[in-house]
């Protein structure tokens, strides 16, 4: 999973407004992606909580239903990375997701 500290997402759109040479599409992401499993293992630790219980696809499936949403959002994955941001100088304060975690 991508994912980023909002601290980080700020100062990402302050570095594209501030660098208008900047071209393409950019992924404002941390350049860390994690499994989803391991975000969560991750994130149950932090907040002390022993285990997680799985979604079967089918109640995924039928939650998409009420977010009006596709599930292949919530089923498929996507590793997006950083290039552009890094490759002109971007600085992440949050590049680890640990680090992220015990900010917030």
């Amino acid at each position: 999973m991508s994912w980023i500290h909002i601290d980080d997402f700020c100062e990402a759109v302050n570095f594209i407004i501030e660098n208008e040479n900047l071209q393409g599409a950019i992924n404002i992401t941390a350049p860390g992606p994690l499994s989803n499993e391991e975000m969560m293992k991750q994130m149950r630790e932090k907040i002390k909580i022993p285990f997680g219980i799985p979604s079967p696809v089918w109640l995924l499936e039928l939650a998409s239903i009420f977010i009006k949403t596709e599930t292949e959002l919530i089923l498929k994955s996507r590793n997006v990375f950083p290039e552009i941001l890094i490759g002109n100088g971007f600085q992440f304060k949050y590049d680890d997701f640990e680090k992220a975690l015990n900010e917030l």
